[in-house]
């Protein structure tokens, strides 16, 4: 990978020829040669195609009206990128919570909640309190996922773990063991510990988590990847 340093590249993004420009996490602009991406078409890979599809076909089913809603709640949604704070597309955000909704619809997942395009009503996305990976409340080994939700309202997690990884890994951004994704209810003002067995002590995985809403008009919040180290609980 290359690393430019010229001013030219303060901005550039996208693909060229055969070489891609993106911001990394440091906010550094990289080049890389451009690879076509493995296609295996697993089921959870068709899955995900699938629920995409079906959410596209329903915000083009939207009417002007509420089209006009979701981007006026977008105008009040914020995210902190690489290169700092920035706008997400309203359509993205719809088509987005939409296709979430029915992955674990169809997977059957935190009470298997039916899909809407309804537009939010409150300002801004999730935000949830608090997320952290720590030991199980049980007697298992693997994971306790900690949840703080102080969103105003009850909430599904959703968290996807990584393969084991290396244990002198402290960065992840995938692939994730998407047929290991998990769901489970957060209760508005409350701490859930939701526990992940089948891990062996010092394993070390990464979380990829975020809440929605269980009920619509849903809302979506950041996405959080979270390090942790698998124990055994207490008895």
């Amino acid at each position: 990978m290359a690393k430019m340093q010229s001013t030219i590249f303060n901005i550039i993004r996208g693909s060229i020829a055969g070489t891609t420009f993106l911001a990394n996490p440091y906010a550094a602009i990289v080049a890389r040669s451009r690879t076509i991406p493995t296609n295996p078409k697993t089921s959870y890979q068709t899955l995900i195609r699938s629920a995409f599809a079906q959410a596209e076909a329903a915000w083009k089913a939207m009417t002007e009206e509420m089209i006009e809603d979701w981007y006026a709640w977008g105008t009040t949604v914020t995210r902190q990128g690489p290169l700092g704070p920035y706008s997400p597309n309203a359509r993205s955000l719809g088509i987005g919570q939409y296709a979430l909704t029915r992955m674990l619809q169809v997977r059957e997942l935190g009470g298997s909640p039916v899909p809407s395009m309804n537009p939010p009503v409150s300002a801004g996305e999730l935000n949830i309190g608090t997320i952290s990976v720590e030991k199980p409340s049980t007697n298992v080994t693997g994971f306790g996922i900690v949840v703080y939700n102080s969103t105003g309202e009850d909430v599904l997690v959703v968290a996807t773990p990584s393969y084991v990884q290396n244990g002198t890994r402290l960065r992840f951004q995938g692939p994730w063991k998407s047929k290991d994704m998990i769901a489970f209810e957060a209760t508005d003002g409350t701490v859930t510990i939701e526990d992940v067995d089948g891990y062996e002590d010092d394993d070390v995985v990464f979380w990829k988590i975020r809440a929605i809403s269980e009920t619509a008009p849903r809302r979506v919040s950041a996405q959080y990847i979270v390090r942790g180290i698998a124990e055994t609980g207490n008895v």
